[in-house]
């Protein structure tokens, strides 16, 4: 069973990561985009959700926290029963540790350690306008890059320009 996420430091640390993998580059270490994808590359995973008959249900994107844990949209899990997370051919299975559907936050203990941690920038310094770029891994398709700016911080989320999902026409 998974605990809630209250206001405890769990929650304030995984708040800070936009689960589609967000960068920002800050304008004094402009880096290229090129660059910023290189650096985050190995702290964003494929999420797979499997129901309980263990046939897949959704796929979606997942941020290696410092702690090892992986934060992901609750959307995203909310119709599994099992979890697996990992890249290309290397995934492990994960449980849930973690909800707090209000803000759309979920966190899963990998059943081992799985890719790297990212880094996370506090949003106390984050400015509406700096650039931004999205790595996830919509409908699993890994590792995909997008760009965009900040468009406003609401209450400790981050709302951007850049495009997250992957769209049919």
């Amino acid at each position: 069973m998974a605990a809630a996420i209250g206001h405890d430091h769990r929650m304030r640390r995984a708040r800070w990561v936009w689960l589609a993998g967000l960068v920002v580059a800050e304008a004094a270490n402009a880096l290229t985009p090129a660059e910023v994808f290189d650096k985050a590359k190995d702290s964003i995973l494929v999420v797979m959700v499997f129901d309980e008959n263990t046939e897949l249900r959704a796929l979606g994107s997942g941020v290696v926290l410092p702690s090892g844990r992986i934060a992901t949209n609750c959307h995203v899990i909310e119709d599994g029963t099992y979890f697996r997370v990992g890249r290309s051919n290397q995934f492990v299975s994960a449980n849930l540790y973690a909800a707090n559907s209000e803000k759309d936050i979920c966190l899963l203990t990998p059943n081992r350690s799985i890719g790297k941690s990212a880094i996370i920038r506090d949003t106390q310094t984050l400015r509406v306008g700096e650039r931004v770029y999205a790595i996830g891994a919509p409908e699993g398709l890994e590792l995909s890059l997008s760009e965009g700016l900040v468009s406003q911080l609401r209450g400790g989320l981050i709302q951007t320009s850049a495009p997250i999902c992957w769209c049919r026409s």
